[in-house]
């Protein structure tokens, strides 16, 4: 479809207009005559029917609406039912002065698709399918009675002064249909200039926040002689039937419990625009005043809230009484809605609610077609700092779109358009980013309270997602980052969500660096069953790289290698590109199998054949660095027993039998990792990195896994009674609690998930040949085993390498090489000694140790021993390269950030080890281990 559109009722426009006083400059109203064509006369209709200057004198004449079944004057089209699906229509309209028009208003009733060209050019479409001819369909039903409201920007519509021709191909949705109709009007909007400052800020004496008690607001216009438009209702006061218009300096009751203007919500939302006459109005700014104590008895508002569920879209909006007076929880109601801070979404309820152009009630529809403006607060109930932003929202999911699930969550976007191109806020404090153009407000979606009855609605927990995409975090990998919040929606309470990051090209830049433009990002598309790759940002050009090197297979070193821009022995090739970042596959593995997810990178709900659920990051201009891959939506994992195509606590996607992938759109991460595993070298390297994992307090150890996953729940221990009262009774009488459902399924996960499946993915691992025979050295001070990659000490200190096996010898270096080379052999840089090895370390010392017995070799075992006074005074900086131009090379250019760098200098007579060091100032830097 060309052009942007959006549907709004008229009123609107005709308050928009009277506030400036300026009449349409297009008038082609209901009831127009046109020129017809029945689709039993069109067979040999040629393409140019739409265009100007087409000879339509051979055509019928007739004024709308066309209809049969459902209608009344017009033009009755008598014998269209069992003969002909479709007619077109030709007819023209007068721009005046079409340079100064913004936007083209059409009001369009019709039974059941239809196609509209302006000038020749396609303008606007709805409910047909992509290629229409004179015997088509409608996709699907659709009643007319109701006009839908449109808006087209002039720049996308090829308008000319004078006289235009507009042009419809109307289709119905079975030739037995009951009905057909087509009626529609056409205004304009001419295009007002903007105030120096669209984005001008109103003054408000209260911030957004938290209240007890009715207050009344100060609003304060910066420009004087200017007025001020508002709504307490959530719509555009720019647009709105229902704005209140004052001067400069404008008072507000702020009251719950008023109705003026505003549905009784327990928020109050004040939406504010400054205007002068003969300007636009500036770009709303929004207020919400969450009256803490009202949201224990919400209820139905008022309009223009529905009262009923709309296209079949369940609408809930109380709070349980039955949670709400639970003895329990009464009293800590208040508490758990200040526990964590709130995020407050506000759009024209018509945005949300619309029959025909809500998001909220058309939840299965996808793309800019079915985004909306709103306003995003951030309110912190300790009074830290927040925001409020403008921007654009769509519905988010996949399953959870149904329109039985009353709870949906909500995808962002921030645009110039919307008034703020980007989000400038820490979202995640010092752990990420401070710059998004998009972010996702999620909520637990599959095994929710609010989808699902019965045992699957029973497992809501909030926890097992953003804990599973924090393991890839912690293992040093990128991951997308969360935090909880409570949202208000239009001054509705609407639950517990979370913000996540989108692992897309914006993603990339922010935390890889390079330019978004330089990327490729591979996820999966949920819009059609079966889902299938797409690429959101660049193309899948080395995706395929990748897919076609599967298909070929890894048995030879030369073809694993080649993943990484390496020869058949494993060394860099100078200039080759690396496809595949294989740590980051080999822990995002490791991920996966420990929380045995069933639903990505291959989903079992179909077989294992189909990809989803992840996302894959490629640098096109770094050839130094592969894909790497992220977690996405880690909702069905760590069962404790049995439920739907999942196995419970021994659930194995180590080896899925039946697993495949036959084309690039199915390929998907696991995949890679299945056909990788048939080189012992990638095998050992696999076992080399998640031996670590399993053993010696690693990250998937009992302890240290359940340590983890703890600190998000206790994020939530309280803000989940709210999310009780809120949604526990949406599809389970009484209502799930915190206390009867939810703590149980996080005692579950405590007390039978985390001391068992350690043990459970580990057998599973060796019956894959992904773990050696024999296990690693140990690495002992004071016979006290050693955990963790990197020890810290001062002096010396006596280090003991000790074999766990009943046999073999140990091998270990200490200059940071592996003592196996490539194929097997002996390193020459290794020591072996077939007993305990004592060692003495005094300086910065890494060690590298395996076990070898016959030709099999261990895991490795790798330690940093990091001598805390090495002395750094004689390490100096001697350049500083900044900022350095691009270089233009024909059509390449190199951009002069790939270019900067700090040069040091050791000017003492001694070498100096800066393994782990930090630099801490204008740049920030920590030297790996080597």
């Amino acid at each position: 479809m060309t052009g942007r559109t959006k549907q709004i009722i008229s009123v609107c426009i005709l308050f928009y207009l009277t506030i400036q006083g300026i009449y349409a400059q297009i008038n082609f109203g209901f009831h127009s005559g046109y020129r017809y064509l029945k689709g039993s006369e069109a067979s040999s209709l040629p393409d140019n029917w739409n265009q100007p200057g087409f000879d339509d004198s051979g055509w019928h004449t007739g004024t709308a609406p066309f209809w049969y079944g459902d209608g009344s004057g017009g033009t009755v089209m008598s014998d269209m039912q069992g003969n002909y699906s479709t007619f077109y229509l030709r007819s023209e309209f007068v721009a005046e002065n079409a340079g100064q028009l913004k936007e083209l208003e059409l009001s369009i009733d019709y039974d059941d698709g239809f196609v509209i060209w302006i000038n020749g050019h396609e303008a606007l479409r709805q409910n047909v399918p992509d290629n229409v001819s004179y015997n088509a369909y409608a996709l699907s039903n659709h009643e007319s009675g109701v006009p839908a409201m449109f808006y087209l920007d002039s720049s996308e519509v090829f308008l000319v002064e004078g006289t235009n021709t507009v042009a419809v191909h109307v289709l119905n949705v079975t030739l037995s249909s009951s009905d057909v109709h087509f009626d529609m009007s056409i205004s304009a909007i001419p295009h007002l200039p903007e105030l120096q400052d669209p984005f001008i800020s109103i003054g408000f004496s209260h911030d957004a926040g938290f209240f007890d008690e009715p207050f009344q607001l100060t609003m304060t216009s910066p420009l004087p002689g200017s007025g001020m438009i508002y709504t307490l209702d959530c719509s555009d006061p720019r647009t709105s039937a229902t704005s209140f218009t004052g001067d400069s300096v404008v008072l507000i009751d702020i009251d719950p419990s008023g109705t003026a203007g505003r549905p009784l919500t327990p928020a109050v939302v004040v939406r504010a625009s400054i205007y002068v006459e003969g300007y636009a109005p500036s770009v709303p700014r929004t207020r919400t005043y969450i009256f803490i104590n009202e949201v224990r008895h919400q209820t139905y508002p008022g309009e223009p809230w529905p009262s009923y569920n709309v296209n079949r879209q369940v609408i809930d909006l109380d709070m349980d009484p039955n949670v709400v007076n639970d003895s329990r929880y009464t009293d800590q109601i208040e508490e758990a809605l200040r526990d964590i801070p709130s995020l407050s979404l506000v759009a024209d309820n018509r945005n949300l609610f619309d029959p025909s152009y809500g998001i909220y009630v058309n939840a299965g529809n996808y793309g800019v077609e079915w985004e909306r403006d709103c306003s995003l607060e951030l309110i912190d109930p300790d009074g830290e700092e927040g925001f409020q932003v403008n921007a654009g929202v769509r519905i988010r999911g996949g399953a959870s779109r149904a329109a039985s699930n009353p709870k949906h969550a909500f995808r962002l976007f921030f645009r110039e358009k919307y008034g703020d191109a980007k989000l400038y806020y820490p979202l995640f404090g010092d752990e990420g980013t401070d710059s998004f153009d998009k972010i996702d407000i999620r909520t637990e979606q599959n095994y929710s309270w609010s989808k699902d009855g019965g045992s699957a609605g029973a497992l809501n927990n909030f926890v097992k997602d953003i804990y599973s995409r924090k393991i890839q975090g912690e293992m040093g990998q990128p991951y997308a980052r969360s935090r909880y919040y409570h949202l208000y929606l239009n001054g509705i309470y609407w639950g517990l969500f979370m913000t996540e990051e989108r692992p897309e090209a914006r993603f990339a830049e922010s935390y890889f660096g390079d330019d978004r433009e330089d990327y490729d990002v591979i996820k999966v598309t949920t819009q059609t069953w079966p889902y299938y790759n797409i690429a959101t940002d660049g193309n899948m050009d080395a995706w395929e790289e990748v897919w076609d090197m599967c298909r070929t297979g890894f048995t030879a070193n030369a073809n694993y290698f080649k993943l990484e821009g390496k020869d058949a022995s494993g060394n860099p090739v100078k200039e080759s590109k690396v496809l595949v970042d294989i740590d980051n596959l080999i822990d995002y593995m490791a991920m996966t199998f420990y929380t045995g997810n069933y639903d990505g990178p291959v989903s079992s709900w179909y077989g294992n054949d189909m990809p989803n659920n992840y996302y894959a990051i490629y640098n096109r201009k770094n050839k130094g660095t592969g894909f790497v891959f992220i977690a996405h939506d880690q909702e069905h994992t760590m069962m404790v027993d049995p439920i739907n195509v999942g196995a419970g606590l021994n659930e194995n996607r180590v080896t899925i039998p039946g697993m495949s992938a036959n084309s690039l759109l199915s390929f998907q991460p696991q995949w890679l990792h299945h056909k990788l595993t048939e080189n012992y070298e990638y095998r050992l390297r696999f076992a080399d990195r998640t031996y670590k994992y399993f053993h010696n307090n690693g990250l998937f150890t009992p302890e240290t896994a359940k340590r983890l996953f703890n600190e998000f729940v206790v994020r939530i221990d309280r803000a989940i009674i709210a999310e009780s009262a809120r949604w526990g009774d949406a599809q389970n009488e009484p209502p799930r609690t915190r206390d009867d459902d939810w703590l149980k399924v996080i005692n579950d996960i405590n007390n039978r998930f985390f001391p068992a499946r350690t043990n459970i993915v580990i057998t599973q691992m060796r019956n894959a040949s992904l773990l050696t025979d024999y296990d690693p050295p140990l690495f002992l001070e004071d016979e006290n085993v050693l955990s963790g990659e990197v020890l810290t000490f001062t002096g010396s200190l006596s280090l003991i390498i000790r074999n766990p096996n009943g046999e073999g010898e140990i091998c270990y270096t200490t200059n940071g090489k592996d003592p196996r080379l490539i194929g097997g052999d002996i390193s020459p840089s290794a020591i072996c000694l077939s007993s305990d090895i004592s060692l003495d370390i005094r300086g910065t010392t890494v060690i590298n140790a395996r076990v070898k017995s016959g030709n099999s070799w261990s895991s490795l075992s790798k330690i940093t021993l990091s001598n805390h006074v090495e002395d750094f005074s004689n390490l100096k900086v001697t350049e500083l390269h900044y900022h350095p131009p691009d270089i233009i090379l024909g059509e390449d250019t190199i951009s002069g950030k790939d270019r900067e760098f700090i040069e040091f200098k050791n000017t003492g007579e001694h070498a100096i080890n800066i393994s782990g060091m930090v630099i801490d100032s204008a740049v920030s830097y920590q030297a790996p281990p080597n």
